[in-house]
């Protein structure tokens, strides 16, 4: 009876500590996985804002490039666009004025 005991008080102090050791590790484990999660949540954002910069300089290159290909043609057609404006502000005041005269 004396062996049982003793073999039941030594069983019941390995489940104490187990569980110690359980509840110690799970919760390091926890923290590890807290912390990986908080460096990955960090690596995400500055992927993200490299992302947005990358996109950012690129359109921002291609705006410059096109407003210098651009500007001697838009001004050749807004000064083709104001004569024939002219043109035609000139050919409806003869055509009225011939008509009503």
């Amino acid at each position: 009876m004396f062996f049982l005991a003793h073999l039941c008080e030594e069983a019941s102090k390995i489940l104490l500590a187990t569980r110690s050791c359980f509840g110690h590790t799970s919760i390091d484990y926890t923290y590890q996985i807290n912390v990986l999660f908080t460096q990955h949540k960090f690596e995400l954002i500055e992927l993200f804002l490299s992302h947005i910069n990358y996109h950012k300089a690129f359109f921002h290159q291609g705006y410059e490039l096109l407003a210098i290909d651009t500007e001697r043609d838009f001004h050749s057609i807004s000064t083709q666009v104001k004569r024939q404006r002219e043109r035609e502000k000139q050919r409806r005041s003869r055509l009225f004025f011939d008509l009503f005269s």
